[in-house]
Formats: structure tokens, C-alpha cells, sequence
């Protein structure tokens, strides 16, 4: 019966396919209100930097502007089909016509073009400065990739709508301890993707992104171990590749620069080694590497960088089982360092593996991970086939925690596969 409902999905989802000629991603829309408030959201937080600048910047020139009886206003700046939202200063900006700094655009021109800078200080967060005066050294002005990025951001694609759902098996390992494990995954997401003539943009918003890990019952002990849930309001993440790199390659080779970041609001997870349940209100990491295409077919990415997190994490475990915000929590804030190296096959099949060490604010605790992950979630999704609606993933992770309690190690294996519709 279970394999009848698969062929169903498959006929149906293909039967679309066909009516339309373009797949799961060709309804689109512009960005939603949902994304203008994360955009405040991102420029608050993680740009936090750019946009106290841009308020003191405000509040100095809205003192000296009467003495020197300069015009002062400010106003909204809103992109129609970006997410880009900004108050806009008018005012003479210092050495420069225009500029932007997170919320704030300075100077009262090029309003879609500084608009676009907003975007990149949302996503680089604390290493946007650092970011476009290092552009700004090594590439000059006119030249800057950042420049290139802003301009990209003026006049945004509209995004593609997509939903995915998918379903496999597994195991768990955690000290010695194995489970058997059936894996549910499901996914309401945004995509835009954008190019020119020197950088592509890959740019991904999912919503309610989650992940359900069930115990198959086989035993007494296994029984008692919980059904493992991971949710995410929002898991943003981007992709920018620049063409910034001068080569003597031949044919299709090529290198570039790439920056990858991840956003999540709203993260919740069961840990499972420390028993308890761990809240991220924002969780962010920004990795920079080069990318090497061999040819049109294949491409190799290695990448460096780093993140931050703030949030809750239960006191006991009574919570963990319960899967329950309401109790006792203490704050949680962690950093990590991690490098990855990505391999790329026929702009469908991705292989990434992933080293991270990530350090907790609370109680001394550390996490050393590696993993290895193929999927295709970051396809080419401009390519007419009914490949596109079949989503696959497998993948294993190691993690081994130290903290008061001594050394745990957790491993995970699992594949699964699905429909994006």
C-alpha cells in the first residue's frame, strides 16, 4: 500500500510536470513581508555593526545639520521584489555620494543600488566591513565585487516556491548504544537565483524546515528513547560565487571566489548526548574559500570560517523528553571554526564534508564534528526534467562532546528520499 501511495506521487508530480514544462520551481512570486521583516531582522542582529554606525550617524547629523543649515529628512527605502527594506537619511554623506550602512542608507541616491549593500551586510553580518574594505584594497572601487553584489541586489529576481518532503532509514550510535531510526523530512521554501556577468547568487529561505527522527520499536530499551525532533522558523542561506580571480585556465576551467553563509531563527533540537533541549534564537556562520570547475560538469570548493549562536538550553532532562518550552533554561551561547570542501557533479549531485569544533558558554562543554553528506537540494533548478521532482540525501556525521559528565560520542547514518512539489 505504502509503495502504491509512492507510484501516485510520482504519476501525479510527473503529470504536472508535464502540463507545465517547468517543474516544482516555476511558481514564483517577490519577496514576501516575511522576508522584509528577517531583513530587518538580520541587520539588527548579526549587522548589528553596520547599523549602530548608521544610527550614530543619524543622530550626528541630525545636531549639526540645523547649525550649518543643511536640509535633513529621513525616509523608507522598500526594493518591490527584493526583501530590501531601509530607512534612507538625506543628508550630504561624508566623502562619498551615497553609502549604506545595514538599516541606514546615507545621501538619498542610488537608493536600489545602496539597498543592495543592506543585503550583504544582513548576510556577512560582523565581516561585511572587513569584507568590502579588503574588496575595496585588493580589487579597487570600480572593480569591487561588492560593488558588483550591491548592483546584483538592485534589481533582484523574483523567487521560486517550492515544498519537500522526504522519508528513509538510519541509525544512531551514541556510546556504544545503537538504534535503528526512520527519518522524516519536510520543508516550505523560497529560492532566487541570480547571475551576471561576474557573480551568481544562490539564495535559499526555509520556512518551518524540519526534521523528525523516530525510533523503530524493536526492544524494551528502545522504546524509552524519545522521538527526536529538529525545527527550524527559518534556515536562510546563501551562496555567491565571483569571478574575481584573473587565470590563465584554458577551456571550461575556471576559479573563483565563493562565501557561503547559514541563518537560522528559531532552532530547536533534542540533544541527544547532553539530554536536554536546546533553543538557538539566531544561530550564524559565514565560510570563504575559492572554487576550483574543472569543466562545465565538476567543481571543487574549499572553505574556512566560522559562526556564533544565542540561546536556551534546558537545565535537566525533563523537557528534553517532554519536548516542552516551558521549564527551567540557562543561556546558551556558543562559537565554532569549521572548513568544508564541496564537490559539485553535473550541477545536480553535491558531496560535502564538514570538520567543525564548536565551544559552549555554558558549563565548559565542546563538540569536535565531521560529516559527510550527498544531496541534491542545491541543483540547477532552471533545468527542464522530472529529475527535478525527486529530492534525495545520505550522509553520515560524527560528533564527540566533552564536558563535566567526560567524553560522548554520537554517530549518525541515514539516507532518505522524496518529492519536491
Amino acid at each position: 500500500m505504502k509503495i502504491l501511495r509512492l507510484i501516485l506521487i510520482l504519476i501525479i508530480s510527473l503529470s504536472a510536470w508535464a502540463e507545465e514544462g517547468k517543474g516544482p520551481y516555476s511558481k514564483k512570486s517577490k519577496a514576501s513581508l516575511a522576508q522584509k521583516i528577517i531583513h530587518v531582522l538580520d541587520n539588527s542582529t548579526v549587522g548589528i555593526v553596520q547599523t549602530v554606525l548608521g544610527a550614530g550617524h543619524v543622530l550626528v547629523f541630525g545636531i549639526l545639520n540645523p547649525i550649518n543649515n543643511e536640509d535633513f529628512s529621513v525616509d523608507g527605502f522598500n526594493n518591490e521584489t527584493g526583501e530590501v527594506s531601509q530607512f534612507v537619511v538625506h543628508t550630504p554623506a561624508f566623502n562619498a555620494n551615497a553609502y549604506s550602512l545595514g538599516l541606514f542608507q546615507v545621501g538619498g541616491t542610488h537608493g536600489a543600488h545602496e539597498g543592495g549593500h543592506s543585503v550583504a551586510s544582513a548576510t556577512l553580518g560582523p565581516l561585511y566591513l572587513p569584507t568590502v574594505g579588503l574588496s575595496y584594497l585588493f580589487e579597487s572601487y570600480g572593480g569591487s565585487s561588492m560593488e558588483t553584489w550591491a548592483d546584483l541586489e538592485s534589481a533582484p529576481s523574483e523567487y521560486m516556491n517550492t515544498e519537500s518532503a522526504e522519508v528513509g532509514i538510519g541509525q544512531t550510535i551514541l556510546d556504544g548504544e545503537v538504534v535503528n531510526v526512520v527519518v522524516f523530512k519536510f520543508s516550505i521554501e523560497q529560492r532566487q537565483l541570480m547571475e551576471n556577468y561576474r557573480l551568481k547568487s544562490d539564495k535559499i529561505f526555509q520556512w518551518l524546515n524540519t526534521k523528525i527522527v523516530m525510533p523503530l520499536l524493536r526492544n524494551n530499551s528502545v522504546m524509552q528513547t524519545p522521538v527526536l525532533l529538529e525545527i527550524d522558523l527559518l534556515k536562510k542561506t546563501l551562496n555567491l560565487l565571483s569571478g574575481n580571480i584573473f587565470n590563465y585556465l584554458h577551456g571550461d576551467q575556471q576559479i573563483r571566489s565563493s562565501i557561503l553563509t547559514e541563518q537560522r531563527y528559531l532552532h530547536i533540537e533534542q540533544n541527544q548526548v547532553l539530554k536536554k533541549l536546546h533553543l538557538r534564537a539566531l544561530d550564524w556562520s559565514a565560510q570563504f574559500g575559492i572554487q576550483y570547475n574543472l569543466n562545465k560538469n565538476f567543481s571543487v570548493t574549499p572553505r574556512i570560517g566560522g559562526g556564533v549562536s544565542v540561546g536556551i538550553l534546558s537545565q535537566d532532562s525533563s523537557l528534553y523528553d517532554r519536548m516542552s518550552l516551558f521549564g527551567k533554561f540557562d543561556f546558551a551561547a556558543t562559537a565554532s571554526v569549521k572548513g568544508s570542501v564541496e564537490m559539485k557533479f553535473f550541477d545536480y549531485v553535491t558531496f560535502t564534508s564538514t570538520l567543525e569544533k564548536e565551544w559552549y558558554y555554558t558549563n565548559g562543554i565542546s563538540k569536535l564534528s565531521f560529516s559527510n553528506e550527498i544531496t541534491n537540494s542545491f541543483r540547477n533548478p532552471c533545468i527542464e526534467d522530472p529529475i527535478q521532482f525527486l529530492d534525495f540525501g545520505a550522509g553520515y556525521k560524527m560528533e564527540s562532546w566533552d564536558g563535566p559528565q567526560g567524553r560522548s560520542t554520537l554517530n549518525q547514518l541515514n539516507a532518505t528520499f522524496g518529492f519536491r512539489f
